[in-house]
């Protein structure tokens, strides 16, 4: 899936992120993913499990299926992102990463371990 396909990817299984997407003024997949970031948090908020299950789905398949860009934009913008911002809720810590697909915790780990100094 390259960067188009993965646009349309998410603006069709999170119909949610539309308005955001258009507005976005035709940017590249990593500030996107960053504006995708921003609302993936906002559900965390919220404590809105349904929707974060819907963001971590979609992140999943853009992981899984994406060419390198959007594979690295997922990792190092998403990912690295959401890690760092999970570590502070920790209320709800367990709750949301039950809903992160293994394969996604690894990279999140990995994420971790790399920029660890």
């Amino acid at each position: 899936m390259n960067e188009k396909e993965a646009l349309e990817f998410i603006d069709s299984n999170l119909p949610e992120f539309h308005p955001v997407l258009e507005n976005s003024n035709g940017a590249n997949i990593y500030k996107v993913m960053d504006l995708f970031t921003s609302y993936t948090k906002e559900s965390i908020r919220n404590n809105d499990f349904t929707q974060l299950q819907k963001c971590f789905g979609v992140t999943y398949e853009l992981f899984r299926e994406g060419n390198k860009c959007v594979r690295n934009a997922v990792s190092n913008v998403f990912l690295y992102s959401l890690q760092h911002f999970i570590n502070k809720e920790n209320v709800v810590r367990q709750q949301i990463l039950m809903l992160i697909p293994p394969v996604m915790q690894v990279e999140m780990q990995n994420q971790v371990y790399y920029t660890a100094p």
